[in-house]
């Protein structure tokens, strides 16, 4: 078992296991592990991820493709039918190069090796104080 995450409101531990041979994603009730547990992946499953809303559940394939599944509120973990949402084949195997999901649940931060088949630049632009940077660059509107 690995690549553990907590779901935003704590109650779901989702999670990735090969207990059949096969990695796959696994979702238990927490703190109470024990209980019961619920297979959400079906062509095999890496990185978990949760949406900031607890609503939705990221994780990648086998082909490196990115599966939504959502998550109804409630106090039974009732996930409905997995949706492939785009390939990540470009970043690099998933497992080994895992990704993340925005705060606002719209964008997706991958890593990859440096050299990979990818034709971008290997670059990353951090911009410190925005909000002071933007006001300097563009004049107030009278």
């Amino acid at each position: 078992q690995s690549g553990a995450v907590l779901s935003p409101d704590g109650r779901w531990l989702a999670y990735t296991s090969v207990e059949t041979g096969v990695s796959q994603i696994y979702v238990r009730p927490f703190p109470d592990t024990k209980v019961a547990k619920r297979q959400v992946s079906v062509n095999g499953g890496y990185v978990p991820r949760w949406s900031r809303s607890g609503r939705e559940l990221y994780f990648s394939d086998n082909a490196a493709t990115i599966w939504s599944v959502p998550v109804p509120p409630g106090p039974v973990f009732s996930p409905g039918i997995p949706k492939q949402l785009f390939s990540a084949s470009p970043f690099g195997p998933i497992s080994l190069f895992p990704f993340d999901v925005s705060h606002d649940d719209k964008r997706f931060l991958f890593t990859r090796p440096i050299g990979s088949q990818a034709q971008r630049s290997d670059e990353l632009v951090v911009v410190e104080n925005f909000i002071e940077e933007l006001k300097a660059k563009v004049p107030p509107r009278n």
